[in-house]
């Protein structure tokens, strides 16, 4: 296996983002360069490059004074992240069934909602992960690289949306396992308006519930 070493901007980039998916960094939150610098001992110059990068992929914003804040969810921008994701897996279904794939769909959602089910719950960072990973069944499914990348390319912003909406309201991991289940029922049946729906109302239950 051949080792590829990263740069100190790369390593930056990796520790920071983790931190904003882990919740280490808070929505709103402005980020200290100068703190960040001393912490592992290194100039501002590759910091403020994996910042900048972080910035061009929506999870820092920054302003007039070069200081760089987390993005903040709010219901209003959760809203639109949900509905997008919802038309690219409805989308990504009617390719499946016009593929002939369902059968593939149905051995990959099997399989994550019995990865879901072995999960402890107060293991939250796995199970939101293994929550997309049940999403992005139907992208595979496809067989289509450049759906998958669009897919991977939210990963990010969909843990920080499941972070949310399980922060911020009554909706919880029983819940989001039963609707998977439901959702996985009506693959089987082939009954694929009832799937469309299962899947908008999964997606638009998130921001209705925060």
């Amino acid at each position: 296996m051949e080792l590829i070493q990263l740069s100190i901007r790369e390593q930056m980039y990796n520790i920071v983002k983790e931190r904003i998916l882990n919740n280490e960094y808070k929505g709103g939150q402005t980020l200290n360069i100068v703190a960040l610098c001393k912490e592992f001992g290194i100039s501002n110059t590759p910091v403020r490059e994996a910042l900048f990068a972080l910035e061009k992929e929506g999870f820092l914003i920054s302003n007039f004074n070069y200081k760089y804040q987390v993005f903040q969810l709010t219901t209003e921008n959760m809203e639109m992240i949900n509905q997008a994701l919802a038309v690219l897996l409805c989308g990504a279904y009617r390719c499946v069934i016009n593929q002939q794939q369902s059968d593939h769909l149905i051995q990959l959602l099997s399989a994550a909602i019995k990865r879901q089910k072995k999960i402890k719950k107060e293991n939250l960072k796995e199970y939101i992960n293994a929550s997309i990973a049940f999403d992005k069944c139907f992208v595979e499914a496809t067989g289509n690289a450049h759906l998958v990348k669009m897919f991977d390319m939210q990963t990010g912003f969909m843990i920080l949306s499941v972070r949310y909406t399980y922060g911020t309201s009554q909706y919880s991991i029983d819940e989001n396992l039963l609707e998977h289940e439901k959702i996985l029922e009506a693959v089987q049946n082939k009954d694929v308006e009832k799937v469309v729906e299962l899947i908008k109302t999964h997606y638009e239950k998130d921001y209705k519930d925060a």
